[in-house]
């Protein structure tokens, strides 16, 4: 039977698609749905009593070959997914990679078609995203990163309490040397111990002006028990402590600021307060503790009358718990020791009432800010939250004028997991470009906000757009994405096929009821932020018009 009266529709088709040159899959994809068509008109034809010669011109000649050529030629790529990659996809019968490729395409084609609903919803997410990932990037900085020293969860700083000193207001102090040297001697908690004494000034001279500079006399195994090394030269002795050696070692910021980071500044001497100290070396950048203000940190020697005297509260206990030990251990050990001490000294009559507090290192740098930074970034998720419910009604609405689209899929085969997965691949690019857009409105919000951080902050001046915090501004915009896109997928997939196909290309609007509850989702938590900003509002209101006790206007103060 010649080819006229019998028409290989698809040979007919793959010779005039040959030079395009698709890959297997999308060729065959294209080869299956054209070849139908030809066949559709070719069989109208001899219905109408054409001749098959007739009826295969006619078919053949009502497609603009030239037309559909650079039209694929414009949207088709030459993408070939691994041979091992899509034989293991269809071995286990998931989708084609190159079919969620074109998916991805289709629904970049589809965005720029509509660039007002795509600058709307890419403003919405990277509104939502940029904010969420600025508060995040300061959360992780402060209360998620670990400190930059080895095991910094054993890192604790150690306080005496007293119900007296609770009553006016101080519910725990700095010790004393005669309680730390106990608790250096008898406390089986901790693997080491050191103190320091901080806030302290010198007046630097010698130099090209005089300087105020804050420093720390710390003892010799300070660097020791944080668990850094100096950048250059080395720590002091406890023999040269012991000995009042003047000695200095140079923070980091304080070396770069004053000698240029100069190596050779090992050896030189500089004068502090009027006497010539010998510069030994130079700190680590990480090192902020125990005071996070330090420039200059010199030898600590314990006057021997403070040694057995139950007064001078103003040393830094610095300790590294043992492993395994816990911190209410740790405390109820220091403050049996305490107790002990204290019921020893003179004119003592009853038990002890003084006790300790342990406290970690992360919790005493950050622990005012800990409740304030989870308030913040339980806010910007109720922002980020109402953008997901903005979006997916935009995306519901654009989806309800496709009805008759997704209705023709259907009835051609396409399963509910097809639609829904069409659906969140065109919705992919938008959470993308969201991300992109979040991530740069994310860098100018932690350039203005680490401006406004107090300096007491642990690592204030390195918060920023690093890796965990960009990983997790991609993860909340495939979250957004996922959320967002199952709307309109949901749509998608309860079209009533045979309704929406009779009434032609005509917009079918549907999803009344979801875009209902979008809208009372979004009014709930938008009055939840509007009363929290409220009351936030309020409370500052109320600590302004505090009266200080004195007319504040036109006061200033300063100190030498």
């Amino acid at each position: 039977m010649s080819e006229a009266m019998n028409p290989n529709w698809q040979k007919i088709v793959r010779e005039r698609l040959a030079a395009l040159r698709l890959s297997p899959l999308r060729e065959n994809e294209i080869v299956e749905e054209v070849a139908l068509h030809l066949e559709a008109v070719y069989d109208d034809a001899l219905s109408a009593g054409l001749s098959e010669t007739e009826a295969q011109t006619l078919a053949v000649q009502s497609y603009d070959w030239r037309l559909l050529e650079c039209e694929l030629s414009r949207v088709e790529r030459q993408w070939h997914p691994p041979a091992a990659t899509l034989e293991w996809l269809e071995r286990k019968g998931g989708m084609r990679m190159e079919t969620l490729w074109q998916d991805l395409r289709f629904g970049v084609r589809q965005l720029t078609k509509q660039p007002g609903f795509t600058l709307i919803a890419v403003l919405t997410l990277a509104l939502g995203i940029g904010m969420t990932t600025a508060i995040f990037s300061l959360t992780y900085s402060f209360l998620l990163r670990a400190l930059p020293y080895p095991d910094a969860n054993r890192l604790v700083l150690i306080w005496l309490t007293h119900p007296r000193a609770a009553a006016a207001g101080n519910p725990r102090f700095s010790p004393n040397a005669l309680n730390a040297q106990a608790w250096q001697a008898e406390a089986q908690s901790f693997d080491s111990l050191a103190l320091a004494r901080t806030g302290l000034s010198f007046n630097m001279t010698g130099g090209t002006r005089p300087e105020r500079v804050v420093a720390i006399k710390a003892a010799a195994n300070l660097t020791e028990v944080i668990g850094v090394s100096p950048r250059l030269g080395r720590m002091f002795t406890a023999d040269e402590a012991m000995h009042d050696a003047k000695l200095a070692v140079l923070s980091e910021g304080f070396w770069a600021r004053s000698f240029a980071r100069d190596p050779s500044v090992i050896g030189r001497r500089i004068q502090l307060n009027g006497e010539a100290y010998e510069v030994i070396g130079v700190l680590p950048p990480e090192f902020q503790f125990p005071a996070n203000e330090c420039d200059v940190l010199t030898p600590l020697l314990i006057p021997p009358e403070e040694r057995q005297s139950p007064a001078h509260f103003y040393y830094r206990a610095v300790a590294r718990l043992k492993p395994g030990v816990s911190v209410l251990q740790a405390q109820a050990e220091t403050s049996a020791i305490t107790r002990r001490i204290d019921e020893r000294q003179p004119n003592r009559n009853g038990p002890s009432a003084q006790g300790t507090q342990v406290e970690s290192v992360l919790d005493a740098n950050v622990g005012q800010f800990r409740t304030t930074l989870y308030v913040l970034l339980a806010a910007v998720g109720c922002l980020l939250l109402i953008g997901c419910i903005n979006l997916g009604g935009l995306l519901i609405v654009r989806a309800s004028t496709r009805t008759h689209e997704f209705a023709v899929r259907a009835a051609l085969g396409a399963s509910r997991l097809r639609l829904c997965v069409q659906t969140l691949a065109e919705v992919l690019p938008l959470g993308l470009a969201g991300a992109a857009a979040g991530a740069l409105l994310a860098w100018g919000l932690l350039k203005v906000l680490v401006r406004w951080l107090p300096a007491s902050l642990p690592r204030w001046h390195s918060t920023e757009l690093n890796m965990p915090v960009l990983l997790f501004a991609l993860a909340i915009s495939l979250l957004v994405v996922l959320f967002a896109g199952l709307l309109p997928a949901r749509l998608a997939t309860r079209v009533r096929l045979a309704e929406t196909i009779q009434q032609g290309a005509r917009t079918v609007i549907g999803g009344g009821a979801l875009r209902n509850s979008l809208v009372a989702a979004q009014i709930a938590v938008t009055l939840v932020l509007v009363f929290a900003s409220g009351l936030l509002v309020r409370s500052l209101v109320a600590v302004l018009q505090v009266n200080p006790g004195f007319e504040s206007e036109s006061v200033l103060t300063m100190q030498l």
